[in-house]
């Protein structure tokens, strides 16, 4: 017999089909269907109340007017949240053919979007949608508060006004919707509402057992059952043909569950035995096939048992877009699970048994893992999540699998390794490394003690891929670490064994190996293995596999200074992104942030900030260093360009209270944060706050820490560039000029264009202070021959105005000299003049460019010259006497003066103070 599709599929997506004694509640339609339909409908009430059978009316009444519509019926397998969103896209997809494609392929193991981006594509889309959409969400009950509140009311409040939501549930659930409701968008139907009247009672009979029911005895019926719709429905199931209504209802009362107990009861006591019978199997499985049948019960004769229930109208409704499919009311599933139960619990679990082997066969591994917990086979279960982890991971079950893994103990969950991996990489991206590590430690002592003993009580550790996928994620660890001998090392080992074939892992193996020598300043490797490393990975048909390769290499690129390869990469692994999930879609954050970066340092800021603007709300768990590094430099430089220093401090202050704190994230993010900021604060001479951040350990250290070194790479060159710049802020800068003369002479060598012209800028800073202007000069017209194959300018730009004065001297200079790269010299010059000058400025006894008097500093000079003494002006600006004193030392210096009385003399002569 052929099986009919799982029902995931199609029978979630559709309402149930109205039975024939089905009553309309004209009365209730009226206020959902009109033109002013509201935007949020909540219908709640207990179970039997009729919530499903209006919403199916209504969801009927809207289609027969030419609306679209989208039902989804939701059960505990729901409260998931990739299988949350797999459900919605397939509820709105039954109607409209390929919608949400851009969003179900981010739910795929690997990507490791978060949720907050997931949800929001989800809503655009069906914004997006070109026609009015009535979506349907049945028994929202069943989701956790955290889904509700993150999912449903994200869609709810997040879509545009023509897509109206219904939802039904047992329990008040809180969605924050006060706003529509102020708004008179938010209609609400509660079990009031819902019980029936004497004249919706009196149409049920007649329509059911073709009863005219007298006003007195339906009175009767109210009394009793309250308007109740299961106790209206199960009281015509039991009332039968020869059976008097009025001493039906004498003899049961009681609350709802009481009631329906002693109808559902009664219903089976006047069925068939083999109908009964039968029932009692199938009923606590919920929904249901004729083939599922016929495996959970033995019986030949399911297909004929299944039509006598449903011509009986026994609460079991057929799909009408799923064929073959059928699902019991909860209430008489929950009431036939109970009994079983209770009689013969062995046959409960026997049929939850062979159900998971049946759904196991169709291919349903979410289901038979299901069934299996249902039946308390934990080993079975535990069996088939071990087989299939993989599968159920990349199609995004991850939560779920973390779910159904919790339940299996932690002793017999240790037998089953492939399982522990996957949980190991879900932890990992979502930056649980130390988890993660801790899962792989493990796994990788049982393989290493595989006795046979052991291998027979574990037979998963005879699968010889094993090894190979503990030291691939050992070296997706490493790398995410910045553990950069570690991870070469173990890259190194694993592309050597010749098990390793399968092209997504050799092809992420080798990406990686390009970008952890990358961050060792050795390039070769990446420009060497690009294209095969693209190659391999398309092969693998994964998603996010291109899209993670050229965002390394476009970084390593980057690192180095080759822009325009780095743009090239960023930018194909945008289109790879885009063809896969759409544009804008999260996936092309990672490559987009780090493309903003390079579009600043070629002074394209227009195009770097519209990157940012686009991909800002997709800045989530991206456990890639140069992402995180971009995501906080771009903003906080762009806002440091528009005149904004403050906000940009603000932005990096908030960066190092997320990033920089966390011990887990890799220590050159730390590095790039305190560089950025003692760039900024240097540049403003916040003296105080300088004075704070010069006590990082990372700015203590002997100078012989901060050397080159081929491991040290690009984090190294990021301390050093901070050791430098905290050099010249304690006016030592002999220590920072003969630290980056080190620096400058390793990256020669290597022929690396960003890091060297960064160096040089940070030489001629020093050699200025030293009253070197020739070697200065030497050092920017190096820098400025360095960075013009690659039209590197911001570093010209974002440092202090003395230098930018002599910047633009070389640039004319060398503009002079020959036609080489003579446009990008002017273009630097002409940039320059136009900077915005975000301080005073004050000239050198020998006529050199100007040099920069901070804030503080004229307003402590200016009292100075009123004859204030140091604890006064420090109680009037509320500084202490040191730092006083350490703003007149500054103060002194850039006026070429020794003593207060020149400082005032020097100051006024330049119109500076009064």
């Amino acid at each position: 017999m052929r099986t009919p599709p799982l029902p995931l599929l199609l029978a979630k997506f559709h309402p149930p089909r109205a039975p024939s004694a089905f009553v309309p509640r004209a009365r209730l339609l009226t206020a959902l269907r009109g033109p002013a339909r509201p935007k949020l409908a909540l219908i709640t009430a207990p179970a039997g109340y009729g919530k499903t059978s209006l919403m199916a009316d209504l969801e009927r009444a809207l289609r027969a007017d030419g609306h679209a519509t989208a039902w989804l019926s939701l059960d505990a397998s729901d409260d998931d949240f990739g299988q949350l969103v797999r459900c919605l896209v397939g509820a709105v997809r039954a109607r409209h053919p390929g919608f949400g494609e851009n969003v179900t392929v981010l739910l795929q193991g690997g990507v490791g979007i978060g949720d907050e981006s997931i949800v929001r594509l989800l809503a655009n889309e069906l914004s997006a949608l070109p026609d009015p959409l009535a979506f349907f969400l049945e028994d929202a009950h069943e989701l956790c508060d955290t889904l509700l509140s993150g999912v449903i009311r994200s869609l709810v409040t997040g879509t545009s006004p023509h897509v109206q939501f219904v939802i039904s549930s047992r329990r008040e659930i809180a969605l924050g919707v006060g706003r529509l409701r102020a708004t008179g968008l938010l209609a609400e139907i509660g079990w009031e509402e819902l019980c029936f009247t004497a004249v919706e009672v009196r149409e049920y009979f007649a329509r059911a057992n073709q009863l005219a029911l007298a006003p007195d005895l339906v009175a009767k019926v109210l009394a009793r059952t309250e308007g109740w719709a299961a106790a209206l429905q199960l009281a015509s199931l039991a009332l039968g043909p020869r059976r008097s209504l009025a001493a039906l209802l004498d003899r049961f009362e009681g609350d709802e569950r009481g009631i329906a107990a002693y109808l559902a009861d009664d219903v089976l006591r006047h069925l068939a035995p083999d109908v009964r019978d039968f029932l009692l199997q199938i009923g606590p499985l919920g929904s249901v096939c004729t083939p599922l049948c016929i495996a959970a019960t033995g019986r030949d004769d399911a297909a004929a048992l299944l039509a006598r229930i449903q011509s009986a109208n026994i609460f079991l409704f057929a799909s009408d877009s799923a064929p073959g499919w059928y699902r019991f009311h909860p209430l008489l599933a929950e009431f036939l699970r109970r009994r079983l139960a209770r009689t013969s619990p062995g046959a409960l679990r026997e049929v939850h048994t062979r159900a998971s082997d049946w759904f196991a066969a169709a291919h349903g591994y979410d289901s038979a893992v299901e069934h299996a917990l249902l039946a308390g086979d934990l080993e079975r279960a535990a069996g088939l999540l071990d087989t299939h982890a993989y599968d159920l991971w990349r199609r995004g079950h991850q939560s779920r699998l973390d779910g159904w893994a919790r339940e299996i103990p932690a002793a017999q969950r240790r037998r089953f390794p492939r399982l522990r991996l996957v949980q190991a990489w879900s932890l990992m991206l979502a930056g649980r490394l130390s988890a993660a590590i801790a899962i792989l430690d493990d796994v990788a002592g049982q393989l290493r003690a595989a006795s046979d003993e052991l291998v027979s009580a574990m037979p998963a550790c005879r699968d010889p891929s094993l090894p190979g996928q503990v030291l691939f994620m050992r070296v997706m660890v490493a790398f995410y670490r910045e553990e950069i001998e570690l991870a070469e090392s173990l890259c190194e080992r694993w592309l050597l064994d010749p098990a390793a074939t399968d092209p997504f892992l050799v092809g992420a193996v080798k990406s990686v190996l390009a970008g952890v020598r990358g961050l060792m300043y050795e390039p070769a490797y990446a420009r060497r293995e690009a294209s095969s490393i693209a190659d391999l990975l398309e092969e693998s048909g994964t998603t996010y596999g291109p899209i993670w390769s050229y965002s390394i290499l476009g970084a390593v690129c980057l690192g180095i200074g080759l822009l325009s390869d780095a743009i090239a990469a960023l930018e194909r692994a945008m289109t790879f992104a885009e063809r896969t999930g759409g544009p804008d879609t999260p996936l092309a954050a990672m490559p987009a942030t780090i493309l903003a970066l390079a579009r600043y340092e070629r002074d394209e800021l227009a195009a770097a900030d519209e990157l940012i603007a686009r991909f800002a709300h997709a800045a989530e768990r991206v456990n890639f260093a140069d992402f995180q590094i971009s995501a906080f430099v771009v903003p906080a430089r762009l806002l440091a360009a528009r005149g904004e220093p403050v906000a940009a401090l603000a932005l990096l202050d908030a960066a190092q209270r997320t990033l920089g704190a966390d011990p887990q994230r890799p220590a050159r993010i730390h590095a790039h944060l305190l560089h950025e900021k003692l760039r900024l604060l240097t540049r403003e001479r916040h003296a105080s706050e300088l004075r704070d951040l010069l006590r990082d350990p990372v700015l203590t250290r002997p100078i012989s820490d901060y050397l080159p070194t081929r491991v040290g790479g690009a984090h190294a060159a990021i301390r050093a560039q901070a050791r430098i710049r905290a050099s010249l802020a304690r006016a030592e800068p002999e220590i920072g000029l003969a630290l980056a003369r080190r620096w400058i002479a390793y990256l020669q060598v290597r022929r690396l264009p960003r890091p060297e012209v960064a160096f040089r800028l940070l030489a001629a800073r020093a050699a200025i202070e030293m009253g070197q202007e020739s070697a200065a000069l030497r050092d920017l017209r190096s820098a400025l021959r360095v960075a013009a194959p690659q039209a590197l300018t911001r570093p010209f730009l974002d440092e202090d105005p003395p230098l930018i004065a002599r910047v633009a001297h070389a640039c004319v200079a060398l503009g002079e000299t020959g036609p080489d790269h003579r446009s990008f010299f002017a273009g630097l010059a002409a940039s320059l003049a136009a900077a915005p000058a975000h301080a005073r400025l004050v000239v050198g006894d020998e006529g050199a460019p100007p040099r920069r008097l901070g804030r503080r500093e004229l307003e402590v000079l200016q009292m100075v010259a009123r004859g204030c003494s140091n604890r006064e002006i420090g109680e009037t600006l509320g500084l202490t006497e040191n730092t006083v004193k350490w703003n007149l030392r500054q103060s002194f210096q850039k006026l070429a003066v020794k003593r207060r009385v020149q400082a005032i003399s020097r100051a006024r002569e330049l119109g500076l103070i009064d």
